[in-house]
């Protein structure tokens, strides 16, 4: 079994052993580690398991179309949303059930409707942005198996682009660029195609200038700008502290036990606090739900996806390692660890990892890219 995969079972464990000590017989620790194992069984272990049983070339071109058209389908949603809300025309949203939160009139700059998607927050939209697009990228201008028509590719690429911009999330707006950066950093010494950096280069000047664009109708990037700062002066900003401090001040209070494997899943209720005191950072919150050990695992399988990603070929790593780092970032702020799209992407690195080691090496020595 991939190493990778080892990591995430050894993790559920300490789920596992931290519920049965701290939390059996309470129902939101029941709730909680059924939530976990779910998630990471449906999302991450399954499908890794499964993917070791695919031969490379069968199933890679069928996953990054359904990822692109998945991300495109909800990315025209998001657009659509926006417009017709914030032109008072209609609130196409309110069709989508959502029994956590229906009603959702998040407002950015105190003027503009956020658009969330299919998610259940902007953010939350955001985080789906961030794992899923890069993929989209790659598979649209660099995987040579995407044959819609060029125009086509921008329009689309256009849409998810401008999806983006609308869900008006300051930390995505910082994450983003920062994670290409990053990822350029990772890759620049393998990424010596011409092809590539012209792919790059026409891909990146084609959103600048669709933002010069915007800029002559709304100064978007003061936009960008504003609302980071907007964020970081309010009372969410206040109220994730307010969370952290929780944590430093009862995690220190627990047993040698506590500190090895944690309160248990959802460790507020255990403690008897309510929903106001759960953690909104994955990390801090694994480590108080799950322990040191639990942290420590969940830390040694981000660097085990992290080597696989730069082990792959150099126009994949690329894209497959800024979705990485926004994940990895990004979960600083939120802690919603049931959400598919960071185990799918773990499930999916350990697939790329086997394809990039099964592929053809061409007469230079190189493997193909």
């Amino acid at each position: 079994m991939d190493n990778s995969l080892i990591l995430g079972v050894f993790f559920l464990l300490c789920v596992w052993v931290s519920y049965l000590y701290n939390g059996w017989g309470v129902p939101k620790s029941t709730n909680h580690v059924i939530a976990y194992t779910s998630s990471i069984l449906l999302f991450f272990i399954g499908p890794g398991l499964a993917f070791t049983y695919i031969r490379p070339s069968d199933a890679s071109k069928i996953i990054f179309r359904c990822i692109f058209y998945t991300t495109l389908l909800a990315a025209f949603f998001a657009v659509l949303e926006f417009l017709l809300k914030n032109m008072g025309v209609a609130d196409i949203n309110s069709l989508i059930p959502r029994p956590a939160v229906q009603e959702f009139d998040a407002l950015a700059l105190s003027e503009f409707f956020r658009a969330r998607g299919f998610a259940e927050e902007s953010g939350h939209f955001a985080l789906f942005l961030e794992v899923l697009s890069p993929l989209c990228f790659y598979y649209l201008f660099f995987s040579n198996s995407c044959f819609l028509p060029g125009y086509l590719k921008v329009i689309c690429s256009l849409i998810i682009f401008l999806s983006w911009i609308f869900v008006i999330s300051p930390a995505s707006f910082v994450l983003v660029p920062l994670s290409y950066l990053a990822s350029f950093f990772f890759f620049f010494q393998k990424i010596h195609l011409k092809g590539m950096y012209q792919r790059l280069a026409i891909v990146g000047l084609s959103l600048l200038s669709l933002l010069f664009l915007l800029n002559l109708l709304y100064p978007v990037t003061d936009f960008f700008y504003l609302s980071v700062i907007e964020k970081l002066d309010s009372t969410s900003s206040e109220d994730r502290q307010v969370r952290i401090d929780f944590f430093f001040e009862y995690f220190q209070r627990g047993d040698v036990f506590n500190w090895f494997l944690g309160n248990g899943p959802a460790a507020f209720d255990i403690l008897g606090f309510d929903d106001s005191k759960s953690i909104l950072s994955l990390y801090y919150s694994i480590l108080f739900e799950v322990g040191v050990l639990g942290f420590l695992i969940l830390c040694c399988l981000f660097i085990s996806v992290l080597v696989k990603i730069t082990r792959l070929q150099p126009r994949q790593g690329f894209f497959v390692m800024a979705s990485f780092i926004s994940a990895a970032i990004h979960y600083y702020f939120v802690a919603n660890y049931w959400f598919p799209w960071l185990w799918f992407l773990f499930a999916l690195v350990i697939y790329l990892s086997k394809m990039s080691t099964a592929a053809p090496v061409i007469s230079n020595g190189r493997q193909k890219d």
